[in-house]
């Protein structure tokens, strides 16, 4: 299956491998990550953005109170503050990257309207990528784990819809055109 999108300047493969392991084959540096951005939406979107909000201290906005506390906690982190200097101080390629990137997400969130269960559930849809939102969520995702443990006040995406496995597709690339 073809998908047709802007923001990138030769066609890119994607494929999955059996165990749904999705592979990006890309003419450039820019394509590859744009790929990256689209497959990481495609598999991990409401984890994508239930690592923001926490990181933003915003997971209260969708699970009401049960969130409060921890919102305030990584507020006082300042996350959001930090991630603004660390783009100002970015080298050139590292922006690149991450403009790419968040690009591929916004393209993947633009082409369907089916985002996942979880979103149902909460009764929300996915704010879109933005270049800056990867180091905020991946400090969260590392002070989570570092105490080994989820603290975001609601159940697990597993707990409301089982468990869940990466979209099954032929192993022949499919290709995102520009």
């Amino acid at each position: 299956m073809d998908t047709h999108v802007a923001g990138i300047t030769a066609s890119i493969a994607i494929y999955r491998d059996p165990q749904g392991i999705p592979h990006v084959r890309a003419a450039s540096a820019h394509d590859a990550f744009f790929g990256q951005g689209w497959v990481h939406a495609q598999d991990r979107l409401f984890q994508m953005e239930y690592d923001r909000r926490r990181a933003y201290g915003r997971w209260a906005e969708w699970v009401g109170p049960a969130g409060v506390e921890g919102d305030r906690l990584l507020r006082r982190f300042r996350l959001e503050a930090s991630a603004r200097l660390d783009w100002e101080h970015a080298s050139a390629d590292a922006r690149a990257m991450l403009e790419a990137f968040a690009a591929g997400v916004n393209a993947f969130i633009d082409s369907t309207k089916s985002w996942g269960v979880e979103f149902e559930v909460v009764g929300a849809r996915p704010l879109p990528g933005s270049r800056g939102t990867a180091w905020p969520s991946s400090r969260c995702v590392t002070s989570t784990w570092a105490r080994g443990r989820p603290s975001c006040g609601a159940p697990s995406c597993s707990a409301i819809s089982g468990p869940t496995r990466p979209p099954t597709s032929p192993a022949s690339p499919s290709p995102i055109r520009s």
